[in-house]
């Protein structure tokens, strides 16, 4: 099978619209939006854990809830 993105990339490299050169910043600076993006959530204080039942999930699940519940129970603290 072949590889989608070398694909493009040979298509785009003969139609003169994808060189090292472009690649190479637009590698960079994705790497770049990654790593601010790490340290941010790094810097974010830390969730106790029934917390992050809440901050992860909109409309948890059946399975989440007794997930949830079973944390709590564990720790004797039944909502």
């Amino acid at each position: 099978m072949k590889d989608p993105l070398d694909q493009v990339r040979k298509y785009l490299t003969a139609e003169g619209a994808w060189d090292e050169e472009w690649e190479t910043r637009v590698t960079t600076e994705a790497h770049d939006e990654i790593d601010r993006a790490v340290e941010e959530a790094e810097a974010l204080p830390a969730l106790a854990a029934e917390e992050i039942f809440g901050a992860m999930y909109a409309e948890p699940t059946p399975e989440l809830i007794e997930q949830k519940r079973w944390l709590l129970g564990s720790r004797g603290n039944e909502p």
